[in-house]
């Protein structure tokens, strides 16, 4: 039996490209329709990718803002203060934490309200209300 002339593996190519055009144009409304199908699919997926890691990223941002006072009378001595930094440094789920003078607090209080004429005036005219305090950073907020 002779071989047909012309590459067989071409000619095969060429039919299975025929066939496939033939198919979809006589069924180009289910082709469509799979088509729109498979992409509304794919874009509901990257929309969920894209959201979770958007409020993946939204949510440790706010976490990390979050953090715990400790206000301190002002009778506490330096010793007494320092022995309470130390155990809340000691603490596993403490990431840091900071003292705050009163005077720290009250410069922090006018630059956060210095938009504010009738606050700074009120702050202003007596001594200094704010209390020192520890400022917490928790690694874990719950």
């Amino acid at each position: 039996m002779a071989k047909p002339p012309g590459n067989h593996k071409t000619i095969t190519f060429l039919r299975i490209i025929k066939t496939g055009i033939q198919n979809f144009v006589r069924n180009a409304w289910l082709s469509i329709a799979a088509m729109a199908v498979m992409t509304i699919t794919l874009c509901i997926i990257l929309f969920s990718f894209v959201a979770n890691i958007t409020l993946n990223n939204t949510i440790s941002q706010i976490t990390d803002k979050i953090d715990i006072s400790v206000y301190l009378k002002d009778e506490v001595d330096e010793e007494t203060r320092n022995d309470l930094l130390d155990q809340f440094n000691n603490l596993e789920n403490v990431k840091s934490v900071e003292f705050i003078s009163k005077q720290d607090a009250l410069e922090e209080y006018k630059a956060a309200n210095e938009n504010n004429i009738d606050l700074l005036l009120a702050i202003s005219q007596t001594d200094n209300p704010l209390p020192a305090s520890l400022r917490i950073k928790p690694i874990d907020v719950n």
